[in-house]
């Protein structure tokens, strides 16, 4: 006797990139904004997912893997981009800003990586916010295949 073999299991991920952005650094101090950067097009997928630019919407409810990837380039000194995700716009409380620019001596460019798990339920939007949290100034979010975004079902 093997037991019962447990509920089914749908596979659903995609991976998406990110547009190439400029505004990125353009708010004001640490507020999180929606730049409109997610590409629209995925670069695979399994499952249903729909995508704009302001973020992918999930067809089935369930936990989730949450992961991106952004890459920047800038001449401003002392830039420092942070990103968090939210949900149906509202912001996640978890904050990435580890994205300092130094620009000197070659230091330009810089990224920021977050993973986290989201409990998500059919139709809700999940997408990046970014902030400036340091210098003002043009700092370059990088599109695909330098930054992406990927959400992969869990449970």
């Amino acid at each position: 006797d093997i037991g019962t073999p447990g509920p089914s299991y749908t596979v659903a991920y995609t991976k998406v990139g990110f547009v190439a952005s400029a505004a990125v650094n353009s708010g004001a101090l640490e507020v999180f904004t929606n730049y409109d950067t997610l590409a629209t097009t995925p670069t695979f997928e399994s499952g249903t997912f729909t995508y704009e630019a302001d973020g992918v919407t999930v067809s089935e409810t369930g936990l989730y893997q949450v992961t991106f990837n952004t890459y920047f380039r800038a001449t401003v000194q002392r830039a420092a981009p942070a990103a968090r995700l939210s949900v149906n716009g509202v912001a996640n409380t978890e904050i990435v800003s580890t994205g300092y620019i130094r620009s000197q001596n070659g230091h330009n460019e810089s990224s920021l990586s977050l993973t986290t798990i989201l409990q998500l339920s059919a139709n809700d939007k999940v997408n990046v916010l970014f902030a400036r949290a340091g210098q003002a100034g043009t700092v370059n979010l990088e599109a695909s295949p330098e930054s992406a975004f990927m959400l992969m079902k869990v449970a």
